[in-house]
């Protein structure tokens, strides 16, 4: 599934701060671009942007599809993470299908790819 930033919904916009805990049974698409604190595990085919300028304490991030743009300290779990040229990224990264960095991305993180292989 590939959706245009357009389709998500800003939880956090620029200038704005947010604390806690996020989660959701059905599919969300979300846009942070301010600073998040905290916890964020959305279900189904859910879709995470981590926009350029954003800035994350992630203590859990878990979404089908995660892109990240801006920075996160902590720990992203997707089946589906993407790096973009602006990403900054330090802790832990777990994906189960596919994993893009595009040039650029400055990372200092444990990456864990899926727990099963095709041999």
């Amino acid at each position: 599934i590939h959706l245009l930033d357009t389709d998500l919904v800003p939880l956090v916009p620029t200038g704005s701060t947010l604390n806690g805990i996020v989660t959701s049974e059905c599919a969300q698409h979300l846009l942070l671009e301010g600073r998040f604190s905290g916890r964020m595990v959305l279900k189904d085919t859910s879709r995470i942007v981590i926009a350029e300028g954003a800035e994350i304490e992630a203590e859990h991030f878990e979404a089908h599809t995660i892109v990240v743009r801006g920075t996160v300290n902590g720990h992203l779990h997707a089946q589906i993470l993407e790096l973009g040229a602006t990403a900054r990224v330090k802790g832990s990264m777990q994906y189960e299908l596919a994993f893009a960095s595009q040039p650029g991305a400055r990372i200092r993180a444990s990456l864990d790819g899926p727990s099963q292989f095709d041999e």
